[in-house]
C-alpha cells in the first residue's frame, strides 16, 4: 500500500491543469497560466479547504480492512452456512428416492447471503464516497460562482473539476480549465526589428530598425549591415 501515499506531478495540457492535492504533501502553487484570473489569497484559501475537505471522506487504511472483511466475509459466511441450511432443508423436504435433496435451494440461499454480506459492506461505504464527492462539487461550483460575480461574464472564468479519492488513494484529482492562448500580435512600428525582417509597408510608419551606421573612423568594420569584432577597432572605442 505504499503507492497510496504517493503523488503526481502536475499534468499540463493546452486547455487545462491536473493537480494531485494530498494532506501528506505541501498544497501546488498557484500555476502561472492562472496568474490574473485566480488571486493568490483566493488560491490559497481554496486548496487547504478542498485538502480538508477529502480528507474527511478518505482513510485508506480503515478501508483497506472494510474491504479485506468484505472478501473474507462473503466466502467463509456462504461456506459455512450451506451445510447448515442443506441439513436443515433435508430433514424437512427429504422424499425417498430423492439423492440431491434440497441441494438447489440450499445453493440459492447461500448465494442469497453473499449478494446480502456484499450488500451491508458495500452499499455504506459508496454512500460515503458519493457524499464526498458531492459536497466537494458544491464546494468547486460555489468557487465558480464567486469568481463569475467578481468578474462578469465576460472574463475568463477557470472551470473547477475534482474527483475524491477513490478506495485505497489519498490523493484528490483538481483539473482546472485555463485561459485560452492569446492570438501572436504584430510588432510595434517603432520597435526594432532585425536587418532580416521587413520593415512596415506603410512608408509614413516609422521605422522599423536603425540599420548600422557604415564603417568610418572609430567604427567596427562590418559586412553589409552586420558589424564585425576586430581587436584593433574595439566596441568599447565606439562614440555614440
Amino acid at each position: 500500500m505504499a503507492s497510496m501515499y504517493t503523488t503526481s506531478q502536475p499534468q499540463r495540457t493546452p486547455s487545462d491543469i491536473l493537480l494531485y492535492l494530498s494532506r501528506k504533501q505541501p498544497p501546488p502553487v498557484l500555476p502561472y497560466e492562472l496568474h490574473g484570473h485566480v488571486s493568490p489569497d483566493a488560491w490559497a484559501t481554496r486548496i487547504p479547504n478542498l485538502t480538508n475537505l477529502a480528507s474527511r471522506y478518505s482513510y485508506p487504511v480503515f478501508e483497506g480492512c472494510w474491504m479485506l472483511a468484505a472478501f473474507f466475509a462473503s466466502i467463509v459466511v456462504p461456506t459455512a452456512v450451506y451445510p447448515v441450511i442443506f441439513r436443515a432443508m433435508s430433514k424437512d423436504h427429504r422424499r425417498p428416492g430423492d439423492r440431491e435433496g434440497p441441494f438447489f435451494q440450499a445453493r440459492a440461499i447461500s448465494f442469497a447471503v453473499f449478494i446480502g454480506i456484499m450488500l451491508f459492506f458495500y452499499i455504506p461505504l459508496f454512500i460515503w464516497k458519493y457524499n464526498g464527492q458531492s459536497r466537494a462539487n458544491a464546494l468547486v461550483k460555489r468557487w465558480a460562482d464567486d469568481d463569475l460575480r467578481m468578474k462578469g461574464p465576460s472574463a475568463f472564468i477557470p472551470k473547477w473539476t475534482v474527483s475524491m479519492p477513490g478506495v485505497f488513494t489519498m490523493s484528490t484529482k483538481l483539473k482546472v480549465s485555463l485561459p485560452p492562448n492569446q492570438m501572436a500580435t504584430n510588432f510595434h512600428p517603432a520597435a526594432y526589428l532585425p536587418s532580416w525582417i521587413n520593415g512596415p509597408v506603410d512608408s509614413q510608419a516609422a521605422p522599423a530598425y536603425n540599420p548600422y551606421q557604415n564603417s568610418g573612423p572609430g567604427m567596427p568594420p562590418s559586412l553589409g549591415e552586420v558589424p564585425l569584432y576586430s581587436e584593433k577597432y574595439r566596441f568599447d572605442d565606439v562614440k555614440v
